[in-house]
């Protein structure tokens, strides 16, 4: 919004609406991240590398 900086623009109901959007969008990341630690942690990481690498051999002809 263009008016978002200068003071007194935005109503309560539209600063309300930007922040519940905020901490919605900060909470997704979140979980994100946490199910990526999770998910390195238990070492899938690796089976997943195998698999794209095998992709992309048998994308060129050598797997």
């Amino acid at each position: 919004m263009i008016f978002y900086k200068k003071k007194g623009c935005l109503s309560k109901k539209m600063k309300t609406e930007m922040t519940e959007k905020k901490v919605k969008w900060l909470w997704g990341v979140s979980i994100g991240l946490l199910l990526m630690v999770v998910g390195f942690m238990s070492q899938q990481y690796q089976d997943i590398y195998r698999k794209a690498i095998m992709i992309c051999l048998e994308c060129i002809g050598i797997g």
